[in-house]
C-alpha cells in the first residue's frame, strides 16, 4: 500500500510538471513572438527615408519640414528612454503589457499618419510630428 501511494504521489508530481512546464512553454512563444512583432514595429522608425518622400509629394513639404517631422520621431525615441525603462523596470513581471502598449502607441501613430494620407485627418507638419511622436514613444 505505501508503494502505491509513493508510485501515485510521483505520478501526480509528474503531472504537476507536465502542466507547468506546458503552461511556461506556452507563455515563452507567446512571449518569442510578441518579442518578434514589437522588434520588427520598434525599427520602422529608422525607416523613414525610404517612406519620407511619398510623405513629401503627397503633402507638398519641404525637406526642412520633412526633416523636423522625421527630428520629432527620433528625438522622442531618445528622449522618452529613461521614462520607458522606467516603467519596464516597474511592470517586468507583465512584459505582454509592455509590448502591448508599445506596439498599440506604435499602430496609433501610423494608422493617423495613414488616415492624413488618404485625406480623411488633417495633414498640417506639427500634426505628422504629433503622429511620429506617437510612433517613436512606442518604437
Amino acid at each position: 500500500m505505501f508503494t502505491f501511494c509513493k508510485s501515485w504521489l510521483n505520478f501526480s508530481q509528474r503531472v504537476k510538471m507536465l502542466v507547468e512546464s506546458t503552461s511556461s512553454l506556452w507563455i515563452s512563444i507567446i512571449s518569442l513572438i510578441s518579442s518578434c512583432l514589437a522588434m520588427i514595429a520598434s525599427g520602422t522608425l529608422y525607416l523613414f527615408p525610404v517612406f519620407g518622400p511619398q510623405i513629401k509629394s503627397n503633402f507638398g513639404l519641404s525637406e526642412a519640414s520633412l526633416s523636423i517631422i522625421s527630428g520629432f520621431g527620433h528625438d522622442t525615441v531618445y528622449i522618452t528612454g529613461p521614462l520607458v525603462g522606467y516603467f519596464v523596470d516597474l511592470y517586468s513581471n507583465y512584459p505582454h503589457f509592455i509590448i502591448l502598449v508599445a506596439s498599440s502607441v506604435v499602430t496609433l501613430g501610423y494608422v493617423l499618419l495613414t488616415f492624413s494620407l488618404m485625406g480623411i485627418l488633417s495633414h498640417s507638419i506639427p500634426i505628422l510630428a504629433f503622429y511620429f511622436v506617437l510612433v517613436g514613444f512606442g518604437g
